[in-house]
């Protein structure tokens, strides 16, 4: 898949320190679900014992939460923040 950002101008649409706060409240959730996925991950237990399919799929929730992360965090970093 392919992704295409669109820029559209927001000043004055907006209120920005809502954005921010809002974006920084789900950098917070991502952080939360990604110590989760990557506790599962660094647990030799739950590698050695779960199914390839399982492993696989965390490992593929966490890149996707990766991928979030980074998004938003370029998103911070153009409103200033």
């Amino acid at each position: 898949t392919s992704e295409v950002e669109i820029f559209i101008p927001t000043q004055g649409l907006i209120d920005l320190d809502l954005e921010i706060s809002r974006l920084k409240k789900n950098l917070e959730k991502i952080d939360e679900e990604l110590n989760k996925l990557n506790q599962n991950l660094n647990n030799q237990q739950f590698v050695s014992r779960a199914p390839e399919a399982v492993v696989n799929e965390v490992k593929e929730k966490a890149n996707q939460f990766l991928e979030q992360k980074s998004s938003i965090e370029a998103s911070l970093k153009r409103l200033g923040n």
